[in-house]
Order: structure tokens, then C-alpha cells, then sequence
């Protein structure tokens, strides 16, 4: 008798609470990728006689397909049962042998109960594959009922369902436009299509207030981003022929079966199109990846890799993807001022963007000092509120022309060799970060001057050695005392005459 069976049996019985379970196995993917379909099988074998063992009698268990299994468990005090069932499981599969993945199988499990979360089998079971989504987008290995905080969300998504066609139609949703600025040519050279929601207030939400619910849902991650793509092609006729166009691509739709259909039917032609994809979404599946960046070059979209080093993926994996732009994530454009590590990380991802003729921009740009720093390590092009804040199409055309003032450096500034030293006298003060003075990247680079620099300026990097122990000394000791001031701007002016003398080329509006 099918699962399906045994619940709609237990539904006659309404006296009779009960509740149903649904099992994913976290880290099955991996086991059967590494250790083959064989390994695969077997772990899913030992996996249902773990739960035929755990179970009570009167218990069900069963194998909906692949890696996903269902409970019906029977009991008075449901809550408490189900949470003794859990730890039972979890500990179990955790045991299950996995060869040299030891130890990396868990499992999800969502719970709903009859008749407080349903009364139906097709509710009863949709509502514990809500629960069990929520640990997965929690960290996994878990367990959950639908209620609560679940139960909210599943009645937003809901409501978003129905009103976000309306909306769209209706024209409520829009997308604004936040200009990326080229630092090396000082004009605008593309925007981003990033989409609002007009309240009934008239204000606009910003689309951190909807877009992770939206996107967790692929039908609604599949309509707003058939919009975008509509929105995209009719853009293009209205701005100017030197102006980019970067859409947005949920993850949802991006893996959806329908995904380049989509393209070939509402945005045939990729002239000045960039999509942007995320880094995590693109290196799901990479071998699929690949090949769709393939297609849609055909066509003639740049495709851009959205958040990079949001998600920790490696070098080795994006550098598979044949894109044409990175997007560094702005947590990481705020930290490079901040740690050294950060900062030596950026300036090798901005060589290996010049060596690859990738477009690189910084996203999130606040400050000038972000701004001056990004350009100086090899930065192509940027983007964030001190530029401009997303914008309704008629400002962004009205404004277009001042917008790339916030930045003109008087001549070509990025001399690799003194990126140390342009970042000490932009903001000393975040880079010591109680370091030891070795680690200190200025330091580095005197290090470097005197094993292989010019015999006429060895004087010069002792003095700031010198120099620079001297103020370290006293920053970390004494840092708001009015010596160590002192300190610092002595250095500061050797820093300055050494750029002068050694590398008249360098641009000192420090």
C-alpha cells in the first residue's frame, strides 16, 4: 500500500491526531558523486533500515523517491514525539558508514500535523515540505514543524503569488536604475536594472524587502524575471547606444528547464545585455553552467558573475566560466581598506580580470576612499550610492552627464608596486589592526625596496623603515597621544617624497 494510502486512512479518523514527516538526505548528492551509484544505492538501503529500526510499531516509513522519505507517526503529545523521532534519526543516518564521507551525511526533516496544519493529504504534505525547506535554508541537519515563523512565510509567498502579476501589470513593479561608473574613461558606461514596489503610500520598497521570498519560488522568480527581460528589450531602444544593461537573474530561474526559452521568446538579441547570475547559483551545477554561458554568448549577452566572494567559491571553478564581468561583493570592497588579507586578495582577483580581459566592478562603493583604493589595485569600474542610488529612468537620463564627477583622477594612477604605500596614506589607522609590524603591508613593501629596489633609493626605504617602526610603536601604544601624530605625519612626508623622487609618474591627490 502506497504511502499516500496509509494517510488517507488515518484522515477517517478524525479523533485521531497524527503527524507526517518528510526526510531529505543532506550530502547524498556528494556520496553518490564521489563514490559512485552503487555506494549511492547501498547508503539509501541502510537509510531505510535505520528508520524501520528506529520507528515505533505502529509507525509508518516510506521511500517517496530518490533521497527523499515520509513518516506518519500516531500520538496524543504530537510535538514531543516528533522531536524524539528527530534526534533518533538524525543520530541514526549521522551513523550510516559513507566510506571517506564519513560522517557528511544528515538529513532535513519537516513535520506538519493533522488537523492543525491540514486536511488534506496533498496539504499535510506540502506543508511538511515547507517546514523541511526551512531547515535546508537554515544550515540543514535539522528539524522543524510547520508553524510559527514557516506558517508566516508560506502564507507571504502566498499572497505574493496572487499580487505579484497584478502588480506587474498594473505597473507597481519597476525597475530602477543604478549607473555603473567607468574610472578609467570617467563617464557611465552601463545601469543595473534593480526592481522596486510601489506601496500603497506611493513609496517605493527597495527590493531587500521582498526579493528572498520572491526568489525561493520558481514561479515567482520565473514571471518577475520574464519581466525584467521584457523591460530589458524595451530599455535598450530608450537609452543611449554607450550605456549597458545589466539584468538580473533569479537562481530559481536561471535553473529552470524553461530558463532559454524565455531568452530566444522575450529577449532574443544580447546587443548591450549583460546578465548577471550569481557566483553561488552558477557553480550549482557547473557542467550546466558552462554550457548555457555558451548559448547565451551565441547570442550576444555578456554574462556577468554576480557576489563574488560572498559564497566562498574557488578561483578554479569560475575560472571555467567564459564571462565577461566579476561583480565584487561590497562586504568585501568595505573590508579591503580594513585587512591586508582582503586587500592582497582583490588586487590578484583585478590582475587576473586584466589577464582574462574581464570587466571587473566593485559593488556597494560608500566612500571616496573605497573608490580611490579600487581603482589604484586595477579596479575597471564601479558602482553604490556615492555614485548614485538606484533611480527612476527620467532622473537617471536627466542626471546622467554629472554623475561620473564624484571621480576624475588627473592622469593613470594604478602603480601596482606602491599599492601599500597609496593605501597607508589614504587611511593608516585600519591597516595596523594590532598586526605585528612585519605583517603590516607597508612594512612588506620596505622589505621588498631594499632587496630589490633601486641603489639610489636605499636610503629613502630605511628612513621610512625607521619611520615607520617608530610610529607603529606608538599607534600601538599610545594611539590618540599627540606624538604619535607627530610620528605619522613625518612618515607621511617621506612616504610622499620617496613616490616624487623614485615614481615622479605616481598621482599624489592623496
Amino acid at each position: 500500500m502506497s504511502f499516500e494510502c496509509f494517510v488517507t486512512r488515518a484522515l477517517l479518523d478524525d479523533e485521531q491526531r497524527f503527524a507526517i514527516g518528510l526526510i531529505d538526505l543532506d550530502g547524498f548528492k556528494e556520496i553518490n558523486d564521489t563514490l559512485g551509484h552503487q555506494a549511492g544505492d547501498q547508503f539509501l538501503k541502510d537509510t531505510s533500515a535505520q528508520l524501520m529500526h528506529l520507528l515505533r510499531d505502529n509507525d509508518i516509513a516510506a521511500r517517496l523517491g530518490g533521497d527523499e522519505f515520509a513518516l506518519l507517526i500516531y500520538g496524543d503529545n504530537l510535538e514531543e514525539g516528533t522531536e524524539a523521532v528527530s534526534r533518533r534519526l538524525l543520530k541514526g543516518i549521522a551513523s550510516i558508514p559513507a566510506g571517506k564521507l564519513e560522517g557528511m551525511a544528515s538529513a532535513s526533516i519537516g513535520w506538519s500535523f493533522y488537523p492543525d496544519d491540514g486536511r488534506t493529504y496533498s496539504e499535510l504534505l506540502g506543508h511538511a515540505d515547507d517546514a523541511m525547506f526551512a531547515v535546508k535554508k537554515a544550515g540543514k541537519s535539522g528539524w522543524t514543524t510547520y508553524g510559527g515563523a514557516v506558517r508566516e512565510k508560506v502564507a507571504k509567498r502566498a499572497t505574493m503569488r496572487n499580487m505579484l502579476p497584478i502588480s506587474i501589470a498594473s505597473g507597481h513593479i519597476r525597475f530602477h536604475l543604478q549607473p555603473q561608473c567607468d574610472l578609467d574613461l570617467q563617464c557611465i558606461s552601463g545601469v543595473e536594472m534593480l526592481v522596486r514596489w510601489a506601496r500603497e503610500d506611493g513609496r517605493w520598497l527597495p527590493a531587500r524587502d521582498f526579493i528572498v521570498l520572491l526568489e525561493e519560488d520558481a514561479y515567482l522568480s520565473r514571471i518577475l524575471g520574464i519581466s525584467a527581460l521584457l523591460e530589458a528589450n524595451s530599455l535598450r531602444e530608450r537609452l543611449p547606444e554607450d550605456i549597458r544593461i545589466s539584468v538580473n537573474i533569479g537562481e530559481k530561474h536561471l535553473l529552470n528547464r524553461d530558463f532559454m526559452r524565455d531568452i530566444q521568446e522575450f529577449l532574443p538579441d544580447g546587443n548591450r545585455i549583460t546578465l548577471e547570475i550569481k557566483e553561488k547559483a552558477a557553480l550549482k551545477d557547473l557542467s550546466k553552467t558552462v554550457k548555457l554561458i555558451q548559448h547565451l554568448t551565441k547570442l550576444g549577452f555578456s554574462v556577468s558573475l554576480d557576489n563574488v566572494g560572498k559564497s566562498g567559491a574557488s578561483l578554479v571553478s569560475i575560472a571555467h566560466l567564459d564571462i565577461k564581468e566579476m561583480k565584487i561583493d561590497k562586504s568585501l570592497i568595505h573590508q579591503m581598506r580594513y585587512d591586508y588579507r582582503v586587500f592582497n586578495a582583490l588586487a590578484g582577483i583585478t590582475h587576473m580580470g586584466r589577464m582574462s580581459s574581464i570587466r571587473m566592478v566593485a559593488e556597494g562603493v560608500s566612500t571616496g576612499a573605497e573608490l580611490r583604493t579600487w581603482h589604484h589595485i586595477g579596479g575597471h569600474t564601479a558602482q553604490g550610492y556615492l555614485i548614485s542610488p538606484p533611480l527612476p529612468e527620467n532622473a537617471f537620463m536627466t542626471w546622467r552627464s554629472a554623475l561620473s564627477r564624484v571621480y576624475q583622477p588627473q592622469q593613470d594612477i594604478r602603480q601596482e608596486p606602491n599599492l601599500a604605500v597609496y593605501t597607508h596614506l589614504n587611511d593608516p589607522m585600519p591597516h595596523t589592526g594590532g598586526q605585528p609590524l612585519e605583517l603590516y603591508p607597508l612594512s612588506k613593501w620596505i622589505r621588498q625596496g631594499l632587496d630589490h629596489g633601486e641603489t639610489a633609493c636605499m636610503s629613502e626605504y630605511k628612513a621610512i623603515e625607521e619611520a615607520l617602526s617608530r610610529w607603529h610603536s606608538a599607534q600601538q601604544e599610545q594611539p590618540h597621544h599627540g606624538s604619535t601624530k607627530i610620528h605619522e605625519r613625518f612618515l607621511r612626508e617621506l612616504l610622499i617624497n620617496h613616490l616624487q623622487r623614485c615614481n615622479p609618474r605616481a598621482n599624489l591627490w592623496i
